[in-house]
């Protein structure tokens, strides 16, 4: 039945389903109708599933939103999410799921900002997601630190970017990172 909710178009059907998917009282329920908001709701949806996402408790509740932003395509509510959870296993949701949605600017902003090494290594996994190997160059050639680098330098040769790798080598100056290479 929520299914079929979900597919009507109609503003009273959509105003149900967000109120589902705002519902405590069954928490299966309410992360379903979160995920058909994301599907059927589209852009629609954005503020309601923002007002779920800071009003819940729940991880699984805050996952399902952070989904259905992937599925509707809104890199600026996954950028929001990055930026502001403290949550840090939600925050690399946020931005792996800004990798799948081919969010290289929001991702580029991030990588600029964020000082966790952690957060920073899942942002270089976003941009493989996304298939961004220039910035990951730009990390394998510049990035100061030594475990960003080497992410970086495995993420190029995944991609099978042969020609930058041998770049890469050429330029590298300490062994271990060569190894790498």
């Amino acid at each position: 039945m929520l299914f079929v909710l979900a597919q009507n178009g109609s503003p009273k059907a959509q105003e149900l389903l967000a109120k589902i998917a705002q519902g405590q009282s069954n928490p299966d329920l309410q992360r379903k109708a979160v995920e058909y908001l994301g599907i059927f709701g589209g852009n629609r949806s954005a503020n309601t599933l923002a007002q779920i996402y800071t009003g819940s408790s729940e991880a699984s509740v805050k996952r399902a939103v952070i989904q259905s932003y992937m599925v509707s395509g809104n890199r600026e509510q996954l950028l929001k999410l990055a930026k502001g959870e403290k949550d840090e296993s939600l925050k690399r949701d946020a931005i792996r799921n800004l990798g799948l949605v081919g969010g290289l600017n929001e991702l580029q902003q991030l990588y600029q900002s964020e000082p966790s090494t952690d957060v920073r290594r899942e942002i270089l996994q976003g941009f493989f997601l996304a298939g961004d190997s220039s910035k990951m160059v730009q990390a394998a050639e510049n990035e100061k630190d030594r475990e960003l680098r080497r992410t970086a330098i495995r993420n190029v040769g995944l991609r099978g970017e042969g020609d930058r790798l041998q770049l890469i080598y050429a330029k590298e100056t300490n062994r271990e990172l060569k190894k790498e290479d």
